[in-house]
């Protein structure tokens, strides 16, 4: 298979380049004869290091080469041995360079993709010669360690059999695991470099040259002088101490059973980086408990047995390394099960049973503490039909650019976060064959029939210019990936789909790198993706839908550390679920439904949806019939604050549920917004940072309440010491709200809430976002103030606006009645199929700011065929 197939659109000049190899001699074919002739692939390997000798010619001859290199760089991953890191990101940026070429003069990326493809024949030739020619590192001590500790650690370069010449040196990314620096020894993740040889020495150096992009060009790195390194002899880095007095090396917040500190080493002193294998280390959760959480299956039929899984958690929300302390759990007032303490921090309570029909949620509380949680709501119903299973399509781990493993990616989905079925959907320019092998072996060793299903993808991540990033989750058993380095296009990916997976397989759009809505296809593009801890992007859904497509809404975490379902992973704000709506759970059934477009998308929590258009279900499309109307009830994990039922020109209709009066003890909410505008192809605005002090006036502060599901790390709030009450609040916000629940004593209509926020600056996405590929440049925002008088509040609720170039931003404050409802009903009468609006979803919000979305339902009209 060519790396870059023929298309037509371009045009094929021929290209003549200088590009000579940077040690041509590493290509000698070796002399050693092998008592089975060589495969197809060894003849072509044995060429092409012979005639890289010489500069390639025109550009069919690069592409020829590129093509080589791809296949024996996987053909190595398959076999476990090392290939460049950054190899499978810049084969693709290569393949596009020479796509696009044509006429006859010399432009920069054909020089650029010559280059790296010379660069990479010398590393995977010298290895292929020899193993050990860029040596090994082992770390000391080997842990595990615990999240946020400072600790030392050493790791050992032993020097390979090409050694290190003078002018060469070792290279370390410089934000990693933390943001090393060699400038100030007593300071934070400092890094000392030494030589086993007292007469070669290693000092800071500052740049390194291109290759260094894949890591955003931020390395620390040591050139080496005095004398060269050879074969044996040691280089050791230092993370974390020095003779003056340790700062210490800051590890991460989020546990994770594989980490690393990358090396690479300028083995010759021309530029050129090799990749070093680096031996891995775990980190692992907090010995202190700071949250509890409880999960239940959302819908399980009457007298059927089931589990409930109780988390215990850091102040990171990890699960604790630690004793839990005792626990009583309960459902409705009555003991179901005990704790004890001393327990790990995930505990399974089996066998639990619901003889009754109706909605439930178990509680547990600490015994003799202060923590408590409340589990999502559980449907119990007769038979096991319409079951609503939680999933996760979209994350990562450190095969590609995250942490952990393949292997911790679904053991944490399957019992940490206890979703029904995930997919680890690495994106492709980071990931070989090898990886793929890798995560094909998890994805079958996790698995549990029934329980627990796994699903096979992948991040299609092309750039924005062809096509932007999808998730791509594989049909059948079988079907196979078709990679960014060979697919080129959206369109070449929408072909490949459709041609070899004969449309069982789907493409879903993501929004932060934005994918063109203009491109469509109809049997591949079922669902878009339009939340994850990326942010919040309604309008892109919208778009899609207005655009004529007939998508579905799906909500992800995007984890980087390998924890899918249930992600804190210091973002814009924790990752979402999806929910499938099927009568069993498998592959087959979950694929059917998310192609079939019965789903529904969160903001992570498990909020039940049950509704229905004209008894069809979300998906639908209904052209005839009587007057729709459309009708459900929605089970929150708190409080529902408002059902919309949404069209194309926005709100049509709405039911608010938190009607209230002021009184002497009343909770208020205090909701902060900013919209999440873009335009296909850019990437959505960024995030907006809120800093500023609640202040009350006029009444008691008797309690603060966060949303449950948040993260400490991206929304804190502390309540400040004298008077007037004041509360100190940091957040960001992306496209959704994020509220907090005030408890007032004492209030009266004079009481006044009031929130003064500070001059922000939003910042590019550091998720490969450029200023280039943003719906507008990253603006200050400037400080403001507004104040709420609870008698002037209409209805119980007051918005105040915020311009922002683009669109606005939004505080508002809403009173919350006493026992406010977290299950409520609704209907909405939409008229005759043939004067309706086209398509219909629902949107639901909580009072802790938590959403849901519906897939929509469609009124009116033929199928679409394609745009």
């Amino acid at each position: 298979m060519q790396l870059t197939p023929p298309r037509s659109r371009v045009a094929r000049g021929v290209l003549r380049l200088s590009l000579m190899l940077v040690a041509p001699l590493a290509f000698a074919c070796s002399s050693e004869s092998d008592e089975t002739p060589p495969s197809p692939l060894e003849v072509e390997i044995q060429e092409l290091r012979r005639s890289a000798r010489r500069p390639a010619q025109d550009v069919a001859e690069l592409r020829s080469r590129l093509d080589t290199l791809w296949r024996w760089a996987n053909d190595r991953a398959l076999s476990g041995r090392v290939i460049p890191r950054d190899l499978p990101r810049l084969a693709r940026q290569s393949a596009i360079a020479l796509d696009g070429i044509g006429g006859d003069e010399t432009p920069d990326d054909a020089e650029a993709a010559g280059a790296f493809i010379d660069r990479a024949l010398v590393e995977l030739g010298a290895l292929d010669d020899d193993s050990g020619a860029v040596g090994s590192a082992d770390l000391t001590p080997k842990g595990p360690f615990r999240v946020g500790e400072r600790v030392t650690l050493q790791q050992m370069l032993t020097v390979g059999s090409r050694g290190i010449a003078v002018g060469g040196g070792v290279v370390l990314p410089a934000e990693g695991i933390a943001r090393l620096q060699s400038a100030d020894s007593s300071a934070p993740n400092y890094v000392a470099a030494a030589t086993s040889n007292p007469r070669a020495t290693l000092e800071p150096a500052e740049d390194w040259g291109e290759w260094q992009s894949w890591m955003g060009a931020a390395t620390l790195a040591f050139r080496l002088g005095g004398e060269a390194l050879t074969a044996g002899e040691s280089v050791t880095l230092t993370y974390g101490g020095s003779a003056r007095g340790p700062g210490g090396l800051e590890l991460p917040l989020r546990a994770s059973d594989l980490e690393s500190l990358p090396l690479y080493v300028d083995v010759s002193g021309d530029g050129a980086v090799w990749t070093v294998p680096t031996a891995g280390f775990a980190i692992i959760g907090g010995t202190q408990v700071a949250f509890l959480s409880v999960v239940a299956p959302s819908v399980v039929a009457v007298g059927e047995p089931f589990d409930v899984a109780l988390r215990s958690e850091d102040a990171t929300r990890n699960l604790v390394s630690g004793p839990a302390p005792r626990y009583r759990v309960s459902l409705d007032g009555e003991t179901v099960g005990h704790v004890p303490a001393g327990a790990t921090g995930l505990v399974i309570l089996e066998d639990l049973r619901i003889d009754n029909e109706g909605i439930y949620r178990f509680e547990a509380r600490q015994v003799g503490g202060e923590l408590a949680a409340t589990s999502n709501p559980v449907l119990a119903r007769p038979g096991g039909a319409g079951r609503v299973l939680w999933g996760d399509a979209h994350g990562h781990s450190g095969l590609g650019s995250g942490r952990g493993s393949a292997d911790a990616f679904y053991r944490y989905a399957r019992d940490t976060a206890r979703l029904d079925w995930a997919a680890l959907t690495e994106a492709d320019t980071f990931i070989d064959d090898g990886d793929w092998a890798t995560i094909q072996a998890a994805a079958r060793n996790f698995k549990a029939t029934g329980r627990f299903t796994t699903l096979l993808g992948y991040e299609w991540a092309a750039g924005q210019p062809e096509g932007g990033h999808h998730v791509v989750l594989l049909g059948p058993p079988g079907t196979d990936r078709s990679p960014s380095q060979t697919t080129l296009t959206q369109t070449d990916l929408y072909a490949a789909l459709g041609a070899a997976q004969l449309g069982t397989s789907l493409a879903i759009p993501l929004a932060h790198q934005a994918v063109d809505w203009s491109i469509f296809d109809p049997e591949s593009v079922r669902l878009v993706e339009i939340h994850s801890a990326h942010g919040t992007f309604e309008p892109f859904g919208r778009g899609y839908l207005n655009s004529g497509a007939e998508v579905g809404f799906l909500a992800s975490s995007a984890t980087a550390a390998a924890h899918p379902g249930y992600s804190f992973d210091g973002g814009v704000q924790p990752g979402g679920l999806t929910a499938v709506v099927a009568n069993s759970n498998s592959a087959a059934t979950i694929l059917e439904a998310l192609g079939a477009r019965t789903t529904y998308a969160t903001t992570g929590e498990r909020i039940v949806i049950q509704a229905q258009l004209n008894g069809a279900p979300m998906g639908s499309r209904l052209t005839s019939g009587d007057d729709l109307v459309l009708a459900g009830s929605v089970h929150g994990t708190t409080a529902i604050d408002t059902v919309e039922l949404m069209v194309a020109d926005g709100v049509v209709a709405s039911e608010r549920y938190l009607n209230a009066r002021v009184r002497d003890s009343i909770r208020v909410q205090l909701r902060l917004e900013s919209e999440a505008f873009g335009s296909e192809p850019l990437n959505p605005r960024p995030a907006r940072p809120w800093r500023g002090i609640i202040e009350l006036r006029g009444a008691e502060l008797a309690g603060l309440e966060l949303p449950s599901l948040h993260d400490p790390r991206g929304f804190r709030a502390e309540i400040l010491e004298g008077e007037p009450p004041r509360i100190e609040v940091m957040a960001t916000t992306r496209g959704r709200g994020v509220a907090l629940l005030l408890e007032l004593a004492g209030a009266s209509r004079s009481t006044e809430v009031s929130f003064q926020w500070d001059e922000a600056a939003e910042t590019i996405p550091d998720d490969g976002t450029t200023r280039e590929t943003l719906a507008r440049d990253p603006v200050l925002l400037p400080a403001g103030a507004v104040a709420f008088r609870l008698g002037d509040l209409s209805a119980g609720i007051a918005r105040r606006t915020l311009p922002v170039p683009g669109g606005t931003d939004a505080i508002q404050l809403q009173l919350v009645p006493e026992n406010a409802a977290l299950d409520q009903d609704f209907e909405f009468e939409l008229g005759s199929p043939d004067d309706a609006a086209g398509y219909y979803y629902l949107r639901v919000t909580q009072v802790d700011g938590a959403m849901a979305w519906t897939s929509p339902w469609w009124s009116a009209g033929p199928a679409l065929a394609g745009i």
